[in-house]
């Protein structure tokens, strides 16, 4: 079951819907279901999920997209 909002976002306060299958850590199920209590702790882990995950996917997403001059 795919959750109403995105784990890793949800971390950095930003809540977004799950993109389910379209997402590199969804697989049938999200992958960082399990890491959800690390991830409320531990901001060097989410940072760096943040960034695989953008290296992973095709293209940038919207939301995560930076504002120009903060690259």
């Amino acid at each position: 079951m795919r959750p109403a909002t995105c784990h890793l976002l949800e971390a950095v306060d930003i809540v977004e819907p799950c993109p389910g299958p379209q997402c590199p850590f969804y697989e049938e199920t999200c992958l960082l279901t399990e890491l959800r209590p690390q991830l409320a702790t531990n901001p060097p882990l989410v940072q760096f999920l943040l960034g695989f995950r953008e290296q992973l996917e095709d293209g940038p997403r919207p939301f995560i997209a930076r504002e120009p001059g903060f690259d």
